[in-house]
């Protein structure tokens, strides 16, 4: 019975061994990453299904407009399922930048909503909403983040990092239930290069 159970394991770990980190370069916007291989690309036809299933339930729950059709998504990359780093851009010549930053603010925002009418109930949980600038080379990012949590533990941290870049709207988009992981997705835009 027990080298039933060997071989399958010997065979996972030779296949985790022979993944690699993924070098993703986005020449329109001139970024280039390092997604650790301990993280799943997702591929874009996934992607666009989950972000219209997740705009569509936003705006059920909350009644915002948060579909943006100028929106391309770039990648998504998670851990476990519950810990997903993602990127998405738009052209700002299908729309203006004052249009782009209201998306983004609207969309935070819903979130936000959509938050606090889950965890409404639980007395003991808490949301927090943060506002922040960050520059990364040329690029400046406004960093919307809400964090979801009680007393004694995270539950769930959310950070949008919105900003403009050779003419595109970059959305970068960060959740994560376990602080260490959320560390890990923070290094990983810190490494990355914008040129």
């Amino acid at each position: 019975m027990v080298r039933y159970f060997r071989y399958p394991m010997m065979l996972f770990k030779e296949l985790f061994k022979s993944r690699k980190d993924e070098i993703l370069s986005f020449p329109q916007i001139g970024w280039t990453l390092t997604i650790p291989m301990k993280f799943q690309l997702v591929s874009a036809k996934k992607i666009n299904q989950m972000s219209e299933r997740g705009a569509a339930l936003l705006e059920a729950k909350t009644g915002e407009k948060v579909k943006n059709p100028a929106l391309n998504h770039l990648f998504l990359a998670n851990y476990q399922a519950a810990h997903v780093i993602t990127c998405s851009i738009a052209n700002l010549n299908d729309q203006s930048k004052d249009e782009w930053q209201m998306y983004n603010d609207n969309y935070a925002k819903a979130y936000e909503k959509l938050l606090n009418l889950r965890y409404n109930e639980f007395a003991r949980v808490s949301i927090q909403a943060e506002k922040d600038l960050r520059q990364k080379g040329e690029l400046i990012f406004d960093i919307y983040s809400l964090t979801v949590s009680t007393p004694t533990r995270l539950l769930r941290k959310i950070c949008f990092y919105n900003g403009i870049h050779k003419n595109f709207g970059v959305n970068i988009t960060m959740a994560f239930s376990d602080e260490k992981i959320g560390e890990e997705m923070l290094e990983i835009l810190r490494k990355s290069t914008f040129e």
